[in-house]
């Protein structure tokens, strides 16, 4: 080829990556996503978010110096996504773009504490600790981010066990709000009942999170560890601590602990366990109520008596969560519905419990700019076991219902406040009951008579039980067709207090009788169980525990149940019904009028946002291939990323260059989301060695995704995909030596270069179908999976043709024993014309076996596997690592290559193997790791087996071998156009 020809190709590829690029940064995300700017922040959100975005923008300012100058680091620009399509509260921060994201809708839970006076300030604080913290502007690799982007700053979290991540998090949020963790009794008990009952965590586990109690560890062990770091050695102990770890953070924290303040970081645990046992030594001598059995691992609240028995919430180990009837004499339990709850409280019961509401997430994974998840009210019927969804996207929580059925309440959330609505049992139509501005409300319930509704209400901090009158409520009700309106006031005035607001936080009203209530409250430090009598005035201790007593109900007239917690979880506990002294305390039956001074913020103007990838980071690259006849060669380069705040943006750019072989190596990637669909773009060049000949590629595909279907509801999910593409191969190579290297600079020079070009076409399809277990089902007992593929090469460019077809198929269902799970699954794959010369790793057992020459060109890999775990742990391991758990498997494989025309099938030879997977915990999350052993054997017994090479080790980083196994086979090899 002469060179204005190959300038010509190179000019080409170079305008196709600029256009691509272009186009990337040209494409605006949907309108409805709008920014605003501060000082500091700039706040992503959608319009129905702008009253949480109103509220941030007046605070974040604030919480940025009060954080930052704890740690004396202040990032200059903190981009902030508010989420308000999740009716669940959390938050995260993220690299990669660095950024925080904040989940707005109001906790349903207690834990973040009843005295804060804005749920927002919490959140901010929490996340906005994380970035400063994670991203201190000192140290090692601080430096290292002046050169390759800040992003590189947050290595640093990989050293750090998991109580110094969440320890300052959990602390901050109490010292610079009124609420936070700190401060709230049911997160106290986490840590309170272990105490009392000798069985805390050790350090080592503070380290990484757990499926054994107590839930979140790492967040409890860091709040106790950093909160005995602050008032032991100063305010500043933890900054000091950090700004020695930074500079070398290489072995983690220890020397750094031991430098500041002396002592050993096991010696300081030990100073913290020795205070905390002193602090709880009185309450170890209080009586408490009698277990209900079962006594096991797990946690079971929410007792609701019924006509049918008591039922409640259960989430163990062995089990999908569940709403169940539960004997408190002997602890047996029959399922009413398996059923992923809102949280543990939000499902209720008629009196005759025929018929329960609950509230379940029904999640919708598709939309590239967010997922959304609506809490949504489902109707059960008892005897048919039969579940109807009652509301779409109603973002409804904590249902009550009247004793005869006819009439059901529920909480409804909207950004981080909610209000009380009423929920029409047939239809799902809401009307709200009763709202206050600026408040939420929480665990609505029907007095016997369904006459009055007792609930907490929570205004800025003051949190306390109030009555309403149902029927003057429904009298005054209003419609809300839009679940996102602010929360205004509703009949804000019909509220009474029980009690009257004071500064202690009360929880969980249930009714004893038509005229008591009871109820838990911290005034007394902890947790304690009260009844107030509405005609009388009085207010009676029923029931103090050595950690806690809340939810109490009566049954029977004489038995008091109530949930407590211990070092195994949430449980209940029984106890006679014997109210135990009086207790002096304002009572006020005054309207819950709005506090005085409360002003909304301001409306902030925002601007059209725009979800751009923006590049975060760079880094060195190394990269290996297979240019040279004597082997791998290697090249030297560096790849950028970007991507944007929302995630519906992404690109990567990358070049190397080979020295051995003086080529180079090209890599571009663009994805942007439209709506639920992605559109894809890449392009990579690269020198190849195949079969002897030399060759320089050139691959470009655009392709598009498509999910149609990914959700999940009660206790089970379901996807269904397609995708489509198109890719543009061009070689280039030396038309009359193709067994000669050859270099760049020889496509320029050398007139008998020549280029081939291909066009092929590939499309997709994909379905899944699942219900999970409990936390010791490593892999899905229930499960369907199935997708096929296929690309065709068109003779629209060259004289090449040829296609490749293949299915993967996977289907699981528990055997004998409930864990133990019989998987069988199929890999096919077909190629024909130039593209069967392809190698195919698609289709090739477990256990890195040398690469095959096949005769046919179908491939068929038939599996049956057993899969079981042997157990869960909590094992402390090395540098912060703990084994969580470990699965064990056995598996046969056999292969079949086949044709259609002539119609042929052979079985070249079958497979066995086993292994054995385990769950290793880092920090917050976990990595499975799994490894086996392999042996082939020629089933027509014409091939000796070989040690050597019939008995292979595979890995996999997953509990699914047969889908993720590495193969020693990279993949489809090059095949030389012509």
């Amino acid at each position: 080829m002469n060179p204005r020809r190959a300038a010509r190709g190179v000019g080409h590829a170079r305008a196709t990556l600029v256009a691509l690029l272009l186009v990337g940064i040209a494409v605006a995300s949907p309108a409805e996503w709008r920014q605003v700017e501060t000082e500091h922040f700039l706040i992503v959100f959608e319009q129905h978010d702008q009253a949480s975005a109103d509220e941030l923008a007046a605070i974040c300012e604030d919480v940025y110096a009060k954080v930052t100058g704890f740690f004396r680091s202040y990032p200059k620009r903190i981009p902030v996504v508010i989420r308000g399509r999740l009716d669940y509260a959390n938050g995260l921060t993220a690299p990669f773009p660095r950024r925080l994201e904040l989940i707005v809708t109001a906790p349903s839970w207690p834990w973040m504490g009843s005295r804060s006076e804005s749920w927002l300030r919490i959140l901010l604080v929490h996340e906005l600790t994380h970035f400063v913290h994670l991203g201190m502007e000192r140290g090692f690799f601080h430096a290292l981010s002046r050169v390759f982007g800040a992003d590189a700053r947050w290595a640093t979290a990989i050293f750090l066990p998991g109580w110094m991540i969440e320890g300052p998090t959990t602390n901050l949020e109490t010292l610079f709000t009124s609420g936070g963790r700190g401060r709230n009794p049911f997160f106290e008990s986490l840590y309170k009942a272990p105490v009392v009952e000798g069985d805390l965590f050790s350090l080592a586990q503070a380290s990484y999170a757990s499926a054994f109690p107590p839930s979140g560890r790492i967040y409890v062990a860091g709040y106790v560890l950093v909160d005995h770091l602050l008032k032991t050695y100063g305010e500043d102990a933890f900054t000091r601590i950090m700004d020695d770890y930074l500079a070398f953070p290489f072995f983690g924290p220890g020397a750094a602990i031991e430098r500041v303040t002396g002592k050993k970081a096991r010696e300081i645990y030990a100073d913290m366990k020795a205070g905390l046992e002193q602090h709880y030594r009185a309450s170890a001598g209080i009586a408490g109520g009698e277990r209900i059995p079962p006594d096991r691992i797990g946690d079971w609240q929410h007792p609701v008596p019924t006509g049918r028995g008591l039922y409640a919430s259960r989430s163990d180990l062995d089990h999908f969560p569940a709403i169940v009837r539960l004997d408190p004499v002997d602890g047996s339990e029959e399922v009413i519905a398996s059923i992923d709850l809102a949280d543990p409280f939000s499902f209720t019961a008629t009196a005759d419990g025929r018929a329960v509401y609950a509230a379940s997430f029904f999640s919708d994974w598709r939309p590239v700019d967010g997922e959304e998840v609506f809490s949504d009210l489902a109707a059960i019927d008892v005897e048919t076991s039969s579940v109807r969804r009652l509301t779409t996207a109603a973002h409804l929580w904590h249902p009550a219902v009247s004793a005869d059925g006819m009439h059901l309440v529920a909480v409804q959330g909207s950004g981080p406040y909610t209000r009380l609505v009423e929920v029409d049992p047939q239809s799902g139509s809401t009307r709200v009951l009763f709202s206050v501005a600026g408040a939420s409300v929480f665990n609505p319930v029907f007095s016997p008579d369904g006459a009055r509704l007792a609930l907490v209400l929570n205004r800025r901090g003051m949190q306390d039980v109030v009555v309403i009158r149902y029927a003057e409520a429904l009298a005054g009700s209003r419609e809300q067709a839009d679940p996102h309106a602010p929360v205004d006031d509703v009949n804000a005035d019909f509220a009474r207090y029980v009690l009257g607001p004071d500064p202690y936080g009360e929880y969980f009203p249930a009714w004893n009788g038509n005229d008591r209530v009871l109820f838990c409250s911290d005034r007394s430090g902890s947790l304690v169980v009260y009844e107030a009598d509405l005609a009388t005035d009085e207010l009676t201790v029923v029931q103090e525990d050595p950690v806690a007593a809340y939810e109490g109900i009566v049954v029977g007239g004489q038995t008091l149940i109530y949930a407590s917690y211990s070092s195994k979880g949430f449980c209940l506990k029984q106890a006679p019904f014997a109210p135990a002294r009086d207790e002096a305390a304002t009572v006020v039956r005054g309207p819950a009028e709005p506090l005085a001074g409360q002003v909304p913020p301001a409306e902030v103007d925002s601007a059209s946002y725009q979800d751009r990838a923006r590049p975060y980071l760079w880094y060195p690259l190394v990269t290996f291939g297979s240019g040279r006849a004597s082997g791998w060669d290697f090249g030297v380069g560096a790849e950028v990323l970007a991507g944007s705040y929302l995630g519906t943006s992404t690109w990567s750019l990358g070049a190397a260059w080979h020295p051995l072989t003086s080529q180079p190596e090209l890599s571009f990637s663009l994805s942007h989301g439209f709506g639920n669909a992605v559109v894809n773009a890449s392009s990579a060049t690269a020198s190849y060695l195949v079969a002897g000949s030399y060759f320089l590629e050139s691959d470009t595909r655009v392709g598009v995704s498509l999910p149609l279907v990914s959700r999940s509801a009660y206790d089970r999910s379901s996807s269904l995909s397609v995708s489509a593409g198109a890719t543009f191969i061009s070689q280039a190579f030396d038309a009359v030596d193709t067994t000669t290297p050859f270099t760049i600079a020889d496509l320029f020079t050398d007139p008998d270069f020549v280029w081939a070009k291909a066009m092929l076409l590939d499309g997709g399809v994909g379905f899944g179908w699942g219900k999970p277990g409990g936390s010791l089902d490593f892999v899905m007992p229930r499960l369907v999976s199935v997708s096929l593929g296929g690309e065709a090469m068109l003779p629209v460019l060259g004289r090449s043709t040829g296609a490749r077809f293949t299915l993967f198929a996977e289907a699981g269902l528990p055997v004998f024993w409930q864990h133990l799970v019989l998987r069988a699954g199929v890999k096919a794959a077909y190629v024909s014309g130039s593209l069967e010369r392809s190698s195919e790793s698609f289709a090739v057992p477990r256990g890195m076996f040398d690469a095959e020459t096949r005769p046919l060109p179908g491939r068929l890999l038939a599996s049956l596997d057993l899969l079981a775990p042997i157990g869960l742990f909590d094992q402390p391991l090395f540098f912060g690592l703990g084994l969580l758990g470990v699965s064990a498997g056995v598996h046969v494989e056999a292969a079949g290559d086949w044709d259609l025309d002539p119609a042929a099938f052979q079985v070249p030879w079958i497979s066995a193997g086993a292994e054995v997977a385990l769950q290793i915990g880092v920090s917050n999350t976990d990595l499975p790791v799994g490894v086996g052993i392999a042996a082939r054997f020629d089933p027509t017994g014409t091939r000796p087996f070989d040690v050597s090479s019939d008995l292979r080790p595979y890995v996999f980083l997953s509990f699914d071998s047969f889908r993720d196994a590495w193969k020693a086979d990279g993949g489809r090899m090059r095949v030389q156009l012509r």
